[in-house]
């Protein structure tokens, strides 16, 4: 999608460089458009010095470590980083506010699938574009997951599909940019809701409220699949005028499918289609047509991970693919990294990385998808969060080893009540890796699955997740070595 330059003098700030790329992608598209830029951001050119390697050679005036006002009240039109808060006093003197999401649909021809959620969003947008490039070769996957849509828009074909997973920091911008009904997609998905990001939120009212404006903004003749659980659809489904696709569990005594009517007193109207899981199998049906077959059997661990590949395939088939095609796809998913990741198996021992599991709830999850001894790496930084849902992993974690950090000794005293084994808390990731390893028995899971954030001993979810795999396949590498040398002796 080659645009002319439409910034071509314009001078722009761009607020939050960032290191997960999606600060220099702007950068470069902006500068392809003819922007004159500043870049300025908090951290230190020490802490960035990826993401500025990664744009060397570009013109480009920088000023970090501090915010200079100035930037903000001479720009034409400032750039927001998702993780700047609205709050900031310097937003207050921009004349105008834009996000990387912004400036991607003021010029897109294309049509969108967007997916939102607390859990679950980023394999349930990856799915969904997995399965989409069955039939549309150049579709694209952009947005919370790390990629700026952005980095591909001047090689998109204009007729091909774009899947968008937005954060509720990415929704709420929209909104605070004035560009929420631009969004407009053919397909939106809801994952599943929990409390989140309460350290950044006044209160969960205001998390849901940036969540929910995905729905205000899909249109009528598009398709929402509300797969975020009962105790939101009350809320969030008067919130939108789109088609409704509700996922929904069958009954335990009968194998035929829920009905598309919503249960007595609730404030639902019904839906157009519903989707369900039977077994492994997962099903949609429209209307009173006959069930369709859309995931034959899910590749993932765990009910949740079935949830999402449901979720994906309904949206799938909703845009067009065939219901055989989108099972076939479903069924090769490889899965996302830092989600449920299978890493390698040492002395019969399978290691899993679960970083980007920020909540006590998706922990949880994490432990109860697998019917063997798990030992469970969990701990970190607070976030404002209940830790109660600890207290439900019981027996089914073989052991907890914790990581040292402000949510841990909440954590540890919700494991306890549990009567889980509980064991540090560790200073190190390494040493919390290492006793886990030291207690499992063939045929047992180590997984790090933290429920919580990462702030202080990693830069992000996604370190943590690097760090944690480059540990195992080091000790899988030491391991491989010893036998080696046990073989050649």
């Amino acid at each position: 999608m080659k645009t002319e330059q439409r910034y071509r003098g314009a001078r722009v700030t761009i607020m939050g460089l960032g290191l997960h790329g999606g600060g220099a992608a702007t950068v470069r598209y902006l500068h392809s458009q003819g922007a004159e830029l500043t870049v300025t951001d908090l951290r230190s050119p020490e802490e960035l010095r990826p993401s500025i390697e990664a744009l060397s050679g570009l013109p480009l005036r920088y000023v970090l470590g501090r915010h200079d006002s100035s930037d903000f009240r001479d720009a034409d039109f400032v750039v927001k980083n998702p993780g700047v808060p609205r709050s900031s006093a310097y937003l207050q003197d921009a004349r105008r506010i834009e996000t990387d999401i912004s400036l991607f649909l003021r010029v897109r021809t294309n049509p969108l699938l967007c997916v939102t959620g607390t859990k679950g969003k980023s394999t349930t947008a990856t799915a969904l574009h997995h399965v989409l490039l069955q039939s549309y070769s150049d579709a694209a996957l952009g947005g919370n997951i790390t990629v700026s849509p952005l980095a591909f828009i001047d090689t998109l074909p204009e007729a091909a599909p774009v899947v968008l997973e937005l954060s509720s920091f990415q929704l709420g911008d929209l909104e605070f940019a004035g560009a929420i009904e631009l969004l407009q997609p053919e397909v939106s998905v809801l994952t599943a809701i929990m409390p989140d990001h309460l350290n950044y939120y006044s209160d969960m009212d205001a998390y849901l409220h940036d969540k929910e404006l995905l729905l205000t903004a899909t249109p009528p003749e598009a398709w929402t699949v509300a797969a975020c659980g009962t105790n939101y659809l009350e809320r969030f489904v008067p919130k939108t005028t789109s088609r409704l696709c509700v996922a929904q569990a069958p009954s335990p005594r009968t194998s035929q499918p829920p009905t598309s009517q919503p249960p007595a007193g609730t404030f639902l109207r019904q839906a157009e289609a519903h989707c369900y899981l039977d077994k492994e199998h997962g099903y949609l049906q429209q209307g009173e047509q006959v069930p369709e077959m859309i995931l034959h059997s899910s590749p993932l661990a765990g009910e949740h991970a079935r949830s999402n590949l449901l979720a994906a395939g309904a949206a799938a088939r909703l845009f067009g693919v065939s219901a055989a095609l989108t099972a076939k796809a479903l069924g090769s998913f490889p899965g996302v990294a830092h989600r449920m990741e299978y890493i390698t198996e040492i002395r019969g021992v399978r290691y899993f990385n679960d970083s980007a599991a920020t909540i006590a709830e998706a922990a949880v999850a994490a432990v109860k998808a697998f019917s063997v001894p798990v030992h469970l790496i969990a701990g970190g930084s607070d976030k404002q969060l209940s830790p109660a849902a600890f207290s439900e992993i019981g027996e089914a974690a073989a052991a907890v080893y914790l990581l040292a950090g402000s949510a841990s000794d909440a954590i540890q005293q919700q494991l306890v009540a549990g009567h889980t084994p509980v064991y540090g808390p560790f200073e190190t990731l390494r040493k919390a890796l290492d006793a886990a390893s030291q207690t499992a028995q063939p045929g047992d899971v180590v997984i790090l699955s933290p429920g919580c954030a990462s702030f202080g001993m990693f830069l992000n979810e996604f370190d943590r997740g690097n760090t944690f795999r480059a540990m195992v396949l080091e000790t899988a590498a030491a391991y491989s070595s010893t036998l080696t040398q046990e073989i050649e002796t």
